[in-house]
């Protein structure tokens, strides 16, 4: 139960289930820990607050669940660019109005980096502020170039200058737009660009392995904690019905369709692969239009993935960060097929460890499916050697360790960075 002390941490998250899944896991941390929480984000996600006994506030107005993020094939910039004026533009003003009224003297921030409006409002209140990001593909670093640029890296002089560019490019167009919104919720604009309202510069944290970040060294106020997965088991409706499914064989192959791309003849693809090699197969889409067996697959709407990945053979999807953990964690290896931002990088960096396969989204045929699940399979021994690793981490602890000690109402001064470390 929460403590007497007037400090309340507020969390603000939005974005696709990877984004928002580590929100709730790291509230539920908190509060075992005898802190008081409030978890601010898109109306989706009161009945999971509401299971694991998390006090919430849905947003009235929330940036998207990742169903329908207007992506299409490109990835890179333009996707980008697609999502902050979906996700983050489109409900800044009332979202800066909410957290104005939410948000207390005493409170402690912790904002998705999607979340620039709960940075404004933390600002304006000189209230702690720190920045709790899944992934590190924001953070600017002089190893990579910006998102999934044509290059990887061009040396760190040249990547250094992409940053550079691609900062005035955010600036150029959306610095306005916040401060117009900025001026009609009555606060005062941003004084610094568009990336430092993504990531606080006194402390900033990343829920993940630094096994999954492709040796990339992040400014010295960044913490990578560690994994931290967390997932929805207790709310799952069908785990009977896939239980019974699984305990009738083998290991099964895992499919994930992409949320955010259309998907004709992928389940068909699928089932065939399946068939080839002679397996049965779990086949998860948000759009099935019906639950059950169907010919070698079970299929459904949604199953927990740390459920279904310790029971798989191996999964196939699209790379988000989320699912690439999930199924390294457990020891099985994956084919990640990117078509957009982040997911390229961590198709590449799951491929180096030996614990993956990639084939892009906009290349997969069904032959080049099969073929790639052949080989994939045939990675067993060095996923079951990178999951080892990784649940041997302890994100939350570390996660919570550094917001606990930092987040101190009585200190408003941003602390000074120091090197990142992984727990």
């Amino acid at each position: 139960m929460p403590t007497a002390s007037a400090r309340r941490f507020v969390l603000v998250t939005g974005g696709s289930l990877g984004d928002v899944l580590p929100y709730i896991g790291l509230a539920s941390h908190l509060r075992s820990l005898g802190e008081d929480v409030l978890l601010v984000a898109g109306p989706q996600l009161a009945l999971l607050a509401r299971g694991e006994r998390i006090p919430f506030q849905a947003l009235e107005s929330a940036p998207g669940d990742g169903a329908d993020s207007g992506f299409d094939e490109s990835g890179g910039w333009r996707a980008f660019l697609r999502l902050t004026d979906t996700w983050v533009l489109g409900s800044l003003g009332s979202t800066i109005a909410q957290l104005d009224e939410t948000i207390r003297p005493d409170d402690v921030v912790v904002a998705h980096p999607i979340q620039i409006a709960a940075a404004l409002v933390a600002q304006n209140r000189g209230v702690p502020w720190f920045t709790v990001s899944p992934a590190a593909w924001l953070f600017p670093n002089a190893e990579r170039m910006p998102l999934y640029q044509p290059f990887k890296t061009l040396g760190p002089v040249l990547n250094r200058l992409a940053w550079k560019d691609f900062g005035r490019r955010l600036d150029s167009r959306f610095l306005g737009r916040i401060r117009s919104a900025c001026e009609a919720a009555g606060i005062a604009g941003p004084t610094g660009s568009f990336l430092d309202l993504c990531c606080s510069p006194g402390r900033a944290l990343v829920l993940s392995s630094p096994l999954l970040l492709d040796s990339r060294r992040l400014p010295a106020h960044v913490t990578v904690t560690g994994f931290a997965h967390w997932d929805v088991t207790r709310l799952w409706r069908n785990r009977s019905g896939l239980e019974r499914y699984l305990d009738e064989g083998d290991d099964v192959l895992a499919f994930r369709a992409p949320p955010h791309q259309s998907t004709p003849g992928f389940q068909e693809a699928a089932a065939a692969v399946c068939r080839s090699l002679g397996v049965r197969g779990v086949y998860i889409d948000f759009r099935a239009e019906r639950s059950g067996v169907d010919g070698p697959l079970f299929v459904d709407r949604y199953i927990p993935l740390s459920v279904l990945a310790p029971r798989s053979l191996a999964g196939v999807h699209y790379g988000g960060l989320g699912t690439s953990t999930v199924f390294a964690a457990n020891g099985r290896p994956a084919v990640i097929m990117p078509s957009t931002v982040d997911q390229f990088e961590n198709a590449d960096v799951l491929a180096a460890l030996g614990a993956g396969v990639r084939l892009d989204w906009r290349r997969w045929t069904p032959a080049r499916l099969l073929s790639c699940v052949e080989r994939a399979v045939e990675q067993r021994d060095a996923s079951r050697s990178l999951g080892a690793q990784l649940t041997r981490e302890r994100g939350f602890d570390v996660a919570t360790s550094v917001l606990r000690a930092e987040g101190r109402p009585d200190d408003r001064a941003r602390p000074e960075g120091s090197r990142a470390h992984a727990g």
